[in-house]
């Protein structure tokens, strides 16, 4: 998947006004991961038992393994990564959207919940480079 490589400022742009505040009011004194976490206990979800847990810890856990999947190619996502690959160019609203209803069906909740999860780790991978997390991502996934 070619994804453009974002500052978070410039992918919270894609979100709803409401969301964006929220996003950036997190993002003063906090990292994308921590935002992640807040953005859960702000938002929900309420009921994730269906993650085999009891809360936001099992859906970020949940979140992070789908959105690592994807972006490392796993078999999972092929045909999504396929039709994502037919498009040349991509805006930033295309990439958020595309990923958000990809990943919302996986994890059975509204593409608008991960929206903002998924604006805070394109984040991550505008400021660390898409190679390098992968590279980072993989071995964890490795080991």
């Amino acid at each position: 998947m070619n994804i453009p490589e974002l500052r978070t400022e410039e992918w919270i742009e894609v979100l709803e006004p409401f969301q964006q505040e929220i996003i950036k009011e997190l993002l003063l004194n906090n990292s994308e991961e921590t935002a992640m976490e807040l953005w859960l206990t702000v938002s929900g979800p309420e009921h994730t038992s269906s993650f085999g847990g009891t809360g936001k810890n099992d859906y970020l856990k949940a979140f992070k393994q789908e959105f690592d999947m994807l972006i490392l190619g796993d078999e999972k996502y092929h045909d999504i990564i396929k039709e994502f690959n037919e498009h040349l160019t991509v805006s930033k609203f295309f990439v958020v959207g595309f990923i958000s209803t990809a990943l919302a069906e996986s994890l059975g909740v509204a593409a608008g919940v991960v929206a903002p999860l998924i604006v805070l780790a394109l984040g991550t991978i505008g400021r660390v480079g898409l190679n390098a997390y992968r590279n980072t991502i993989s071995t964890e996934h490795n080991n």
